[in-house]
């Protein structure tokens, strides 16, 4: 299905909205694949941590999945020697 995903965002100092349309399979895999939009975004503005901190995303509109995002971004990176 394709979805309209939202994320307002304060990037060094600044509230910044961006829109964009995705294909998604599954409605439980939506908050993966805006936590990686919102990487991406980082990436590119070079802001990140408290420089570049999420404030909302939803989804059509009506689907506030702000929570999901930040508790992916809040966890903790597993590398090789933690497998």
């Amino acid at each position: 299905m394709k979805i309209t995903i939202d994320i307002h965002m304060i990037i060094n100092g600044t509230r910044a909205l961006q829109s964009g349309v995705f294909q998604v399979n599954r409605e439980v895999d939506i908050p993966s694949v805006a936590y990686n939009w919102i990487r991406s975004v980082r990436r590119q503005t070079g802001y990140y941590g408290d420089e570049s901190m999420i404030e909302k995303v939803v989804w059509n509109a009506d689907n506030n999945i702000t929570d999901e995002v930040k508790k992916i971004d809040d966890a903790p990176i597993i590398g090789p020697h933690h497998l």
